[in-house]
């Protein structure tokens, strides 16, 4: 479903299923289980940072318009972001099998917005090009339950599931078209796979990928993320770790007012430093 944003119930919302969760997991587990958990590292947390490089795209048309005016984004104007605190990872150890994950993303970029429209000047028909800035943002918001499937020696294997909120928001302002802003918050299932390898009591590599398609009423497209990385436990409580993140959203739109079709793919590196209790 696509709703406007309402960022303080939203919030609320899913910190809520995050910890309600958490408590029905571990409430209804067995002695053997709640014991792996007690014994586990039951809590992590992690901020990262981010180095990125953003490629959006845009097509936006007003229909049922004889001046026929459309958005584009200029599709050269790529650029790289260096984004502090814009990656936050909270994990519950449930059991030696099981997690719950609650991680938010924000990605943003700047680039160029083209708008078109037909104008009639005497007898001639034209079509002029009025140039102008766009910030785009998107916030994710997942809250994953992870479970091994397979695990041997050092070595797992497990998939994942759960919700995603991503709230997209694009602002300009091009006064021949009259576009302003426009934003959407997005709920959606979350389904991915993961595996982790441990080298040694201190070195662990992992790789997350998640992806959907997305078919709904008036909207397609679809969500893929990738997320490999390395992590050092630099002792009891602390660790720190790097990583690499592809990730691209896609959405095309159409109703009775407009047609949209977006993407927005981001592809970088990431490093995070993160606490154990």
């Amino acid at each position: 479903m696509i709703l406007k944003r309402n960022g303080l119930v939203n919030v609320v919302i899913v910190f809520l299923l995050f910890f309600l969760l958490i408590n029905f997991d571990v409430a209804f587990a067995d002695s053997g289980s709640r014991d792996n958990c007690s014994n586990a590292e039951s809590w992590r947390m992690l901020l990262g940072m981010q180095w990125s490089q953003h490629e959006p795209a845009l097509h936006y048309e007003l229909l049922n318009d004889s001046s026929n005016p459309t958005l584009d984004i200029n599709q050269g104007d790529n650029n790289e972001i260096v984004e502090p605190f814009s990656y936050v990872d909270v994990e519950r150890r449930l059991s030696k099998y099981s997690s719950i994950k609650l991680t938010y993303t924000k990605d943003r970029t700047s680039s160029v917005l083209l708008g078109r429209k037909n104008v009639r000047f005497l007898f001639f028909l034209l079509r002029p090009t009025v140039m102008a800035p766009v910030d785009i943002d998107v916030e994710t918001m997942r809250l994953r339950y992870f479970h091994a499937i397979v695990r041997s020696g050092n070595f797992e294997f497990g998939g994942s599931g759960g919700l995603q909120a991503l709230y997209c928001n694009a602002h300009a302002s091009i006064p021949v078209i009259g576009y302003s802003e426009e934003h959407y918050f997005i709920v959606l299932p979350c389904v991915g796979t993961y595996a982790t390898y441990q080298q040694n009591k201190s070195l662990q590599y992992s790789v997350r990928a998640d992806y959907l398609p997305i078919e709904l009423k008036k909207i397609a497209g679809h969500i893929a993320e990738v997320d490999c990385r390395v992590e050092y436990k630099i002792n009891l409580n602390l660790f720190a770790g790097a990583g690499f993140r592809y990730s691209v959203k896609t959405l095309d739109l159409e109703n009775q007012k407009y047609r949209m079709n977006a993407s927005y793919g981001i592809f970088g590196g990431l490093a995070f430093l993160g606490i154990l209790l």
